[in-house]
C-alpha cells in the first residue's frame, strides 16, 4: 500500500515542481513569487553566495513583470554578482543592457564596490535622437538695396518694408553625437508680409503689399559647451531651404484729384517668384536637460542668400505694371527670432570608453 502512495506523492511533487519551472520560463510568476525570489537573491548576495544569487535573478528577469525601479535594482544586483564571480563578459552584458534600458541610472559609488564602479564608469551616455517643439517671436526684414532697370512708366523704386513681428510654433529634431556636436533640422510653416508705398505725380498715391507662404527647413549643426551635468550652452550654424507655396498680392491707388480709391486684391503672383530660396543660419542658446527632457532658450538669425523675385518673370503681370506702375525689385528675406523650446529624447546612446 505504501508504494502507490509514494508514487502519488512523487507525481504531485514532480507536477507542481515542473509547473513552477514552466511558469518561470513562460513569464507567469506571481508577484509574490517574484518578491520572494528577489529577497532570497539579496540575502544570498549578502552572504557571499553569488552564483546562487545569479541563478535566482536570471529566473526573475524573464519570468516576472517588474516595476521600472525594481527591474533596475535587479539588473544592478546581477551585474555586481557577475563582477564578484569574475565573469567580466557577463558583467559587461548586464551593465550595457541596464544602461540601455535605464540611461539615467545613477551610480551610488559609496554603496557599491570599486570594481563595479569602474565597470559602470567605462560607459558614456548621451542623447542620440530628440524631438521637440519651439515657440518663438520672429522679426522679418527685407533687403532691397539693389535695384534693376525700371520699365518706362513704372516708378516703384522705393524700398520694401515688412511687418513688425509675429509669433510662431514649429517642430524640430536633433541627432547628437558623443563629442557634444549635433545635427538639427526644423520644420516650419509661416506666412510673410511686405509692402511698399510710392507716388506718381501729379496726383496718384500708390501701394503694393504681398503675403507669401513658406515651408522652411533649416539644417544646422550645434556645438555644446556643457557646464556641470545639466547646463548646456551652445552655438549653431547652418543653411536653410524655403519653398514658397503661395504668393498673393494687393495693389491700390488713390487719385487725389478725383478723390477716388481703386484696388485689386487676391492677385496671384507666384509665377513672378523664385519658389526655392536659400539662407544661412546662425544662433546661440542655452539648454537644461533633466533626464529625457530638455529645455532651451534660443536666439537665431537667418540671412537671405537668394532673391524672392524671379528676374525672368518679374514683368509678366500687366495689371500691376500698367494700372499700378509696379514692377518687382530684387528682394532678400532676413529674419531674427528669439524663443523657448522643449524636447524629449526617444533614443539614448550607450558607448563603452576604450
Amino acid at each position: 500500500m505504501k508504494r502507490p502512495l509514494s508514487i502519488i506523492l512523487i507525481f504531485v511533487f514532480f507536477f507542481f515542481g515542473w509547473s513552477d519551472i514552466t511558469a518561470q520560463t513562460e513569464g507567469t510568476l506571481t508577484s509574490d513569487m517574484c518578491s520572494r525570489i528577489i529577497k532570497e537573491a539579496g540575502e544570498l548576495y549578502n552572504e557571499g553566495h553569488y552564483e546562487s544569487c545569479i541563478a535566482r535573478l536570471e529566473s526573475v528577469l524573464p519570468g516576472c513583470k517588474l516595476s521600472r525601479s525594481t527591474r533596475e535594482n535587479v539588473m544592478e544586483l546581477l551585474g555586481k554578482s557577475y563582477v564578484e564571480v569574475k565573469d567580466q563578459d557577463k558583467a559587461r552584458q548586464v551593465v550595457e543592457c541596464m544602461l540601455k534600458e535605464y540611461p539615467h541610472y545613477e551610480l551610488n559609488e559609496s554603496e557599491n564596490f570599486e570594481l563595479y564602479n569602474k565597470l559602470v564608469k567605462k560607459y558614456r551616455i548621451h542623447r542620440l535622437l530628440s524631438v521637440g517643439a519651439r515657440n518663438v517671436i520672429i522679426w522679418i526684414g527685407y533687403n532691397t538695396s539693389k535695384f534693376v532697370n525700371i520699365p518706362d512708366g513704372s516708378i516703384s523704386v522705393n524700398p520694401y518694408s515688412g511687418g513688425n513681428y509675429f509669433f510662431s510654433y514649429y517642430g524640430w529634431a536633433e541627432l547628437e553625437f558623443d563629442n557634444n556636436i549635433s545635427i538639427n533640422g526644423d520644420l516650419m510653416w509661416w506666412t510673410g508680409y511686405f509692402e511698399k508705398r510710392y507716388t506718381k505725380e501729379p496726383n496718384l498715391d500708390l501701394f503694393y503689399s504681398e503675403n507669401p507662404i513658406f515651408i522652411e527647413i533649416p539644417i544646422y549643426a550645434k556645438k555644446y559647451f556643457p557646464v556641470g551635468s545639466n547646463l548646456r550652452p551652445y552655438v549653431a550654424a547652418g543653411l536653410g531651404w524655403l519653398y514658397m507655396t503661395k504668393a498673393t498680392g494687393y495693389a491700390s491707388k488713390y487719385n487725389r484729384t478725383e478723390r477716388m480709391n481703386y484696388w485689386n486684391s487676391d492677385i496671384d503672383v507666384i509665377d513672378m517668384r523664385n519658389r526655392h530660396n536659400f539662407e544661412w543660419v546662425a544662433g546661440a542658446g542655452v539648454g537644461y536637460k533633466l533626464k529625457n527632457v530638455g529645455l532651451f532658450f534660443d536666439t537665431r538669425y537667418y540671412g537671405g542668400l537668394t532673391s524672392l523675385t524671379d528676374p525672368a518673370h518679374r514683368l509678366e503681370n500687366e495689371l500691376l505694371q500698367n494700372e499700378y506702375y509696379y514692377v518687382d525689385a530684387p528682394l532678400k528675406l532676413n529674419k531674427f527670432e528669439i524663443g523657448v523650446s522643449i524636447s524629449y529624447t526617444f533614443i539614448n546612446s550607450v558607448k563603452r570608453i576604450k
